[in-house]
């Protein structure tokens, strides 16, 4: 089983990925992260809060992978 959890690296993401990362502990499935901010600089890699939160998964060894895209999420989507 695979999930994805999905932030924009705003506070009001930090719930969602919060519930997102403890039910993917729970599952054990690999997780990929993606982040779509605007505030990201390209090329500045993956945010704090990001990196974190796969930092955390893989300590309950969980494969984590993350993707940063740097664009408006709107647009994104």
């Amino acid at each position: 089983m695979r999930m994805l959890l999905c932030t924009d690296g705003s506070s009001i993401s930090e719930p969602a990925v919060a519930f997102g990362s403890r039910l993917a502990i729970l599952l054990q499935t690999q997780v990929t992260v993606l982040e779509v901010s605007a505030w990201l600089n390209r090329g500045a890699g993956v945010s704090h809060p990001t990196a974190d939160l796969c930092a955390s998964l893989v300590a309950a060894n969980l494969s984590c992978q993350t993707i940063v895209r740097s664009e408006i999420p709107r647009q994104a989507i």
